[in-house]
C-alpha cells in the first residue's frame, strides 16, 4: 500500500564509482566461491560471528568438507573433514538455543554424512566457543541414501533409511537421542519444520502426495496428514523463521499442473497452499523459497525464489520475488550450465537492524567440473519494503566514496520528523545522525566517519538510511582510507 503523504529528497549520485551507486534490492554480481578443478556440491550457509559456507569437495578417492568465510574478501578455504578413502558429504549446520550456547559451550552443530564403500553413517561436530570443533560424534550408523540428512530446526535431525523416515531429537545438553521412526513407506525428501513437524513426499502409481506430521511432547509423532496431492510433486524445501509474533514456517515444493511447472508454498500456520510467482519460461528445476516477516503496519511475509531456466546461452539461475525491484533477474549470467540454486540468510541478526542479506549459491559447470558460485542481495526489512519503490524518494551523499567526511543532503516537501542512521554491511547500527522535526525544504547533515561512541570506523561499505513522512530510503556509502 502506498503512503498517502510523500516527500521529495534531492539526489546526486557519484557516477564515477559503480559500487557506490548500487542500491538495495539489487543483486551484486555473480562470483565463484571454489576452484574449477574439483567437484563441489551441497553448500550450506550459516551466519555466526561471520558468514560461512560449508560444502563437500572431491579429493581423489575421498570427499572432504570445506568452509569459507564469505563475509570478507578472504580467498582461503578451511578443510574441516578429510580422510583417505572416506567420503564426507552433505554438511548441514544447526543453530542452538541461547540457553544451550551459554551452558554447553557450543555455538552450533555441523551435521554430515560419512560414507565408506556402501555404508553410511550420520555424525556431527560441535562448533565451540573460541572457534574450534569437537571430535566427531555419532548419531546413527545406519544410512541407506546419500545426501538425505536435513536439519534446519533447533529440535532435531531427520534422514532416510530403507524407506523409513528416522528422526533424532536434540537433547537439552546439546546431544542427540537414539533415532525413532516417524513413518515407513515409499518416501523421499523429508524436511523438518520449526513447529516440531516434518513434511515429506510419498509416491504411488497414480499420484504423489505431500504429507505432514507434528511431534507431540507426550505422545510422540502424530499420524501424518495429506496436505497436497498431484500427478507430480518434486523438490521439497523448507524455510524456518522466528518472527515478531512467534514462529513461522513454510514448505515449498514444485508441481506440474496443466502441463505447466508451478512452485507452491504450504503455510503450516494457517494450513493453506499458495502459488509462488515466477517467469513463465522457467523450468523450475530446484525451487527454493526464503521468507521473512516484515514489521510494517501489519505483519506480513515476503518471498524470494531461486530457480533454473533455459536461455539462448545455456541453463542459468533466476531469482524471483514480490515487493522488490529485481524480479525475475538473471543472477548467474554465465554461458554454460548452472543448476541446484539454494537461498540462505547472510549477514543480519542485529535486533535493531532493518537490513537482511540474502545469499544464493548454485553449482556451475566449469572446465568439466562443478564449481560453486554465489550472488548476494541486501533488502530493507523496514516499513517501506512492501511498498512499491518511488522515484521521488531518494538520497544524496557526496563525496561518495569518502575519506574523512561526507555530506548527506535531503529535501522535504513538507514539515515532518526525520531520522538518519548509519549501518555497517552486516546490519549493525554504527551512528544515529539525526532524529528530529525539520521544516519543508533542503537540508544537509555531515558525517565524519565515527561511530556512536566517537571512534573512527574502518574502511568498507556502509548503508545510510533516512526515514521521513512514512517513507524509508537507503544508499550505499564507501569509505576509503
Amino acid at each position: 500500500m502506498k503512503p498517502k503523504t510523500t516527500f521529495l529528497l534531492a539526489i546526486t549520485v557519484l557516477l564515477s564509482n559503480l559500487l557506490a551507486a548500487q542500491e538495495l534490492y539489487e543483486w551484486h554480481g555473480a562470483e565463484l566461491i571454489t576452484d574449477t578443478v574439483s567437484d563441489n556440491h551441497h553448500p550450506f550457509v550459516i551466519h555466526w560471528d561471520n558468514t560461512y559456507v560449508y560444502w563437500e569437495k572431491s579429493a581423489g578417492d575421498a570427499t572432504m568438507i570445506c568452509r569459507k568465510d564469505i563475509t570478507t574478501e578472504k580467498t582461503s578455504i578451511d578443510t574441516i573433514l578429510y580422510q583417505d578413502g572416506v567420503h564426507f558429504k552433505n554438511p548441514r549446520a544447526m543453530k542452538l538455543s541461547l540457553f544451550q550456547r551459554q551452558i554447553y559451550d557450543t555455538e552450533y552443530m555441523l551435521l554430515y554424512e560419512r560414507w565408506t564403500d556402501e555404508e553410511g553413517s550420520v555424525y556431527y561436530l560441535k562448533y565451540q566457543n573460541g572457534g574450534i570443533f569437537s571430535d566427531p560424534i555419532l548419531i546413527s550408523d545406519s544410512l541407506s541414501v546419500a545426501n538425505s540428512v536435513f536439519s534446519r530446526s533447533q529440535h532435531g535431525a531427520v534422514w532416510l533409511l530403507d524407506n523409513k523416515i528416522l528422526y533424532s531429537n536434540l537433547t537439552v545438553d546439546a546431544g542427540f537421542e537414539s533415532p525413532v521412526v516417524i513413518d515407513s513407506g515409499n518416501y523421499r525428501k523429508p524436511v523438518l519444520t520449526i513447529e516440531n513437524g516434518c513434511a515429506w513426499l510419498t509416491e504411488s502409481e497414480a499420484q504423489t502426495q505431500l504429507l505432514y506430521a507434528e511431534q507431540d511432547k507426550s505422545n510422540g509423532w502424530m499420524d501424518p496428514q495429506v496436505v497436497y496431492e498431484s500427478d507430480t510433486l518434486f523438490d521439497l524445501t523448507t524455510e524456518l523463521n522466528t518472527a515478531m509474533n512467534g514462529s513461522y514456517s513454510l514448505v515449498s515444493f514444485g508441481t506440474v499442473e496443466n502441463q505447466m511447472h508451478t512452485v507452491k508454498n504450504y503455510d503450516i500456520d494457517d494450513n493453506t497452499i499458495r502459488d509462488v510467482d515466477y517467469p513463465e519460461n522457467a523450468e523450475k528445476e530446484l525451487p527454493t523459497v526464503i521468507s521473512k516477516y516484515i514489521p510494517v503496519k501489519r505483519l506480513d511475509a515476503f518471498f524470494y525464489t531461486a530457480l533454473v531456466s533455459d536461455t539462448d546461452s545455456g541453463r542459468e539461475i533466476f531469482a524471483s520475488g514480490d515487493g522488490f525491484q529485481s524480479i525475475n533477474a538473471n543472477i548467474s549470467n554465465y554461458p554454460g550450465t548452472d543448476t541446484n540454486p539454494k537461498l540462505f540468510y547472510g549477514g543480519s541478526g542485529w535486533v535493531d537492524s532493518p537490513y537482511v542479506e540474502l545469499i544464493c549459491i548454485w553449482e556451475s559447470n566449469r572446465n568439466e567440473h562443478w564449481a560453486l558460485a554465489m550472488n548476494k542481495i541486501w533488502i530493507d526489512a523496514s516499513s517501506s519494503l512492501l511498498e512499491e519503490p518511488s522515484d521521488n524518494a531518494s538520497l544524496s551523499i557526496k563525496p561518495n566514496p569518502m575519506s574523512n567526511s561526507t555530506t548527506i543532503e535531503y529535501a522535504l516537501k513538507e514539515k515532518g520528523e526525520v531520522s538518519i542512521q548509519i549501518y555497517d554491511q552486516h546490519g549493525k547500527l554504527i551512528d544515529h545522525l539525526l532524529n528530529e522535526e525539520k521544516a519543508a525544504g533542503s537540508h544537509q547533515v555531515r558525517w565524519n566517519g565515527t561511530s556512536i561512541n566517537g571512534t573512527q570506523v574502518p574502511a568498507g561499505v556502509y548503508l545510510v538510511k533516512i526515514k521521513a513522512l512514512g517513507i524509508t530510503r537507503t544508499k550505499k556509502l564507501i569509505i576509503n582510507k
